[in-house]
This record gives structure tokens, C-alpha cells and sequence, in this order.
């Protein structure tokens, strides 16, 4: 729902015949305060499809239009994974198949080049939407852990002390 509420998300769902609620939802402008950051504790989505968008915003002076990286008010998405969480990977690692988890997992989602989906998503920012490995607002933080190695909960990436930290910091500074 963030991501959709903030730039126009819209390619990566089919329309429904009689039912173009995505064309609706792209009249509907987005914010335009100029720092907002976003911070994502094991996301749930897909990482490309939602991206693949990142670009087209609906200004509230012209509609569903193409931004450049400059014109970006979206400065920093912190995207806080779990590569073993149990729920993310759906206990036996096929959730680039059948869900839309790839992204909180940062799971290997394209075995041709061995990427995982946080580096394919920085590479879709920098190679079609035109951001470069300075200004990409793309940051991740591994949240592995010994301990709790494959929990879920929001109690057990908050145990992780040095990950925490660092999520906040990278999205607060």
C-alpha cells in the first residue's frame, strides 16, 4: 500500500475487464513533501515489479508522468531483510514462485546472472530509471542472525540490536 500511495504503482497488476481501478489509482496524486524516506522491515513484496514504477507519479499538475532521478523527492528506501526468515522463503524457498516475498527474503530471484532480488532491484534504479550507485535510494541491512536465525516475528528483528541501528541510522541520517 506505501508504495502504491507513493509513486504510481500500477504495471506489475493485470486489469480486470470492466474494472480499471489502476488507471483510477494513477489520477490520484502523489506526495510531494521533498524528503520522504521510507523504511521496510521485512517486505513482503516483490522487489522489480513494485520498482519498475518508481519513476511514474501522478505530480497533481500533470498526470502519470515519467520523473527524472533529480527530481526525486524520495530520498532514502532502507529495505531491512531476513534471508532465512521462515515466512519470507515460505519454509522451502519458493517464494519467487508463489508469493510476493522475494524482496523482505532478498531472495535469489534470477539464476542466469545469480542476483539476488535487493542487487536486480538496485539495477533496474540504476540501468532503466537512470539513478547511479550514489544517488540510488536503494540501501539494504541484512538482519542474519545466529540466535533467531529464521523467526519472523517483529519481536526478533528487533533483538537484532546491530541491525536495528543500523536501519534506523541509515534511514534517520
Amino acid at each position: 500500500m506505501v508504495t502504491g500511495a507513493l509513486w504510481n504503482t500500477s504495471s506489475k497488476w493485470p486489469v480486470t475487464q470492466g474494472q480499471n481501478f489502476y488507471q483510477e489509482m494513477r489520477c490520484i496524486p502523489t506526495p510531494q513533501q521533498k524528503d520522504i524516506r521510507i523504511g521496510m522491515l521485512a517486505p513482503a513484496i516483490p522487489g522489480v515489479s513494485t520498482f519498475i514504477d518508481f519513476n511514474r507519479r501522478n505530480t497533481g499538475l500533470s498526470k502519470d508522468i515519467e520523473i527524472l532521478a533529480t527530481q526525486n523527492n524520495i530520498i532514502k528506501v532502507i529495505i531491512g531483510y531476513k534471508e532465512h526468515d521462515e515466512i519470507l522463503r515460505k519454509y522451502v524457498d519458493i517464494s519467487n514462485k508463489f508469493g510476493a516475498t522475494t524482496l523482505g527474503a532478498n531472495a535469489l530471484t534470477d539464476k542466469k546472472s545469480n542476483m539476488k532480488e535487493i542487487d536486480r532491484v538496485k539495477r533496474l534504479m540504476e540501468d532503466e530509471l537512470k539513478y547511479n550507485s550514489i544517488n540510488t535510494p536503494i540501501r539494504r541491512v541484512d538482519f542474519k542472525d545466529t540466535t533467531y536465525p529464521t523467526e519472523h516475528g517483529w519481536y526478533y528483528y528487533l533483538k537484532n540490536e546491530y541491525a536495528l541501528d543500523k536501519f534506523i541510522d541509515l534511514l534517520f541520517n
